[in-house]
């Protein structure tokens, strides 16, 4: 299976959703809401696995691709996040620390490794009205390693992000569509030439609060992965 399909919805989706969340100049924001997670959430856990069709059922393997625990405090900002992934050979395992400035948006986040150890960091921009704009990760050695800018101008129900190396050229582009509850039901990936180079489709489980449980991700039709997710509320 190509590691470009496994990689494009966890890290790489993960800061897309970031921007996916525009508001309006009085309107304040947190880390639930713009992930669009409903209600006073303590702690979020998820496991993600390799999918396979049994019966034109997608159904879960042995195969544990990712794990991801975050911690919120009773503002809706995130207190800490750490990560698991096994997509390749050398597995990941991060933890991140965040700062917010001082109208409540998440500035920073420095990533390290399981053994403490600078793994980089996570620097968030905004415009005057406090619109998440940008988002650039540098490297340990504080080198830019790659940026994700956040369109405004796009059409209702979808969001993009334009990721661009660390040397400013164009690496890909998302496309995301949100169903009427906020949640990405499609993801399109373009390349710098705009030619769509891979396609995810998602079916949701949601709980009481609207909030998904469990996510089933496909690959031009074909199960992918499925991902639970355990919710804890204050």
């Amino acid at each position: 299976m190509n590691k470009l399909f496994l990689l494009v919805s966890t890290t790489a989706i993960a800061l897309c959703v970031a921007g996916c969340s525009s508001k309006n100049e009085d309107e304040k924001i947190n880390d639930l809401i713009s992930e669009n997670v409903k209600g006073n959430v303590k702690e979020i856990k998820t496991i993600t696995y390799q999918a396979k069709d049994v019966d034109e059922k997608a159904v879960r393997t042995d195969v544990v691709l990712a794990s991801s625990q975050a911690f919120f405090d009773k503002e809706g900002n995130k207190a800490e996040f750490a990560e698991n992934e096994n997509y390749e050979a050398k597995p990941t395992k991060e933890k991140h620390d965040f700062k917010y400035n001082d109208k409540g948006n998440r500035a920073e986040a420095q990533i390290s490794t399981d053994k403490g150890e600078n793994a980089g960091k996570l620097i968030h921009n905004y415009d005057d009205k406090g619109i998440h704009t940008e988002t650039i990760q540098y490297d340990d050695k504080g080198e830019v390693e790659c940026k994700y800018v956040y369109p405004q101008d796009v059409k209702k129900g979808t969001t993009e992000t334009l990721i661009y190396n660390g040397d400013g050229t164009l690496k890909h582009k998302y496309v995301i569509t949100l169903d009427e509850s906020g949640h990405h039901n499609k993801l399109e990936v373009y390349n710098a030439a705009e030619e769509l180079i891979s396609s995810h489709t998602y079916v949701y489980e949601l709980d009481e609060q609207d909030n998904w449980v469990t996510q089933f991700e496909y690959h031009y039709g074909k199960p992918l992965r499925i991902t639970d997710r355990e919710i804890i509320y204050y």
